[in-house]
């Protein structure tokens, strides 16, 4: 959490330009593209979706803006009769991470996007009590409340900066990674989409010591 203070400290005295000069580097853009499913128990492999370089003449702060334009598809259906409960739920993630040089940028992964779907029914209202040798009480008939039950539970970060501190001179790789992970039960279905997307890469001078309260 220090460092990510750090980053945004950063990201303040860059706009005022009083002690960083930065230049844009790569800007990519993507089409709308389906994620690989994830297993059943588990995230899905990390995906590739850009990739950008930069030459650093001495020993730099780098800061990496990522935007992304997410979709996720969440599907449930539930058949209940007899006053039976029925469910089912589905959720969807996605996370994305910066590489340099192949190591995770900070502040390491970072949930793009998230919903949880779960959908609950108990139907038909009226019943009967069956007794032992399968004929229906004469006063066990009674009308009981329907139920209908919904909830949705979402997150989201569309854009997010990332950083590397003190990196090497030379060469540097940028990598923009995202991966989906997945989970239903019931009759339920996910899936995870990513829409255009673009990132920046820029040198800076990260501050120091510095923090930030969150109220």
């Amino acid at each position: 959490m220090k460092l990510l203070s750090k980053l945004l400290v950063a990201f303040v005295v860059l706009s005022g330009t009083a002690y960083a000069q930065s230049a844009k580097v790569d800007m990519g853009m993507g089409v709308l593209k389906a994620l690989p499913k994830a297993a059943a128990a588990g995230a899905g492999e990390w995906q590739t979706l850009m990739t950008g370089s930069i030459h650093t003449s001495s020993q730099k702060d780098l800061m990496f803006g990522v935007s992304l334009v997410t979709s996720l598809f969440t599907d449930t259906t539930v058949a209940s009769s007899q006053y039976r409960k029925s469910e089912a739920e589905a959720e969807a993630k996605i996370e994305v991470r910066v590489l340099v040089d192949g190591n995770e940028a900070a502040p390491n992964e970072v949930t793009f996007d998230r919903r949880r779907q779960y959908l609950m029914a108990q139907f038909d209202g009226f019943s009967c009590q069956i007794l032992a040798d399968g004929t229906v009480a004469l006063d066990g008939c009674a009308y009981q409340d329907e139920i209908l039950q919904l909830v949705l539970d979402t997150e989201a970060a569309h854009a997010f900066f990332f950083g590397a501190a003190n990196v090497d001179v030379g060469y540097h790789t940028i990598t923009v990674q995202a991966r989906t992970t997945t989970s239903t039960t019931g009759l339920a279905n996910a899936q995870a989409l990513i829409g255009k997307a673009a990132f920046t890469v820029e040198e800076v001078r990260l501050v120091n010591g510095a923090t930030i309260e969150l109220k």
